[in-house]
């Protein structure tokens, strides 16, 4: 029986060096650091992309409420531009800012006292003209 047992311990010692020799070569040791290292390259990549990935989700965020801002002020926009295009709005802007009348109406204005008789003015304290519809 102790002679199964050297017999045993040469043939694993013979498998193990050749097993060595076989896989344990300088370009499958070779291979075996380039693997590690495109793996160790792989992670890191993964990483700076998941970074990347939440910077890129907060300016999704930031631009969509960005654009229901300016959805909204369109909408506002858009309400003033129909109030604008209404005949009552443009008589409106001709009264107050244009002085305008109605064709039927008259324009009364107070004469300033302030020495010089037969000049009048529009009055000035209120900003609007008075007018009076004819009878």
């Amino acid at each position: 029986m102790p002679m199964s047992k050297k017999v045993k311990k040469k043939n694993s010692k013979e498998f193990r060096d050749r097993f060595q020799k076989r896989f344990f070569t300088r370009s499958s040791t070779l291979a075996l650091i380039i693997g590690v290292l495109v793996l160790v390259i792989a992670v890191c990549a993964t990483f700076a992309l998941k970074g990347r990935e939440a910077r890129l989700d907060e300016n999704i965020a930031e631009l969509n409420e960005d654009i229901k801002t300016i959805e909204g002020q369109n909408q506002e926009l858009e309400d003033e531009k129909q109030d604008l295009e209404t005949d009552s709005f443009k008589e409106k802007i001709a009264r107050e800012v244009l002085g305008m009348i109605g064709k039927d109406e008259y324009l009364l204005q107070e004469r300033e006292d302030s020495g010089e008789e037969g000049t009048t003015k529009k009055k000035s304290d209120t900003g609007k003209s008075s007018s009076t519809k004819k009878k």
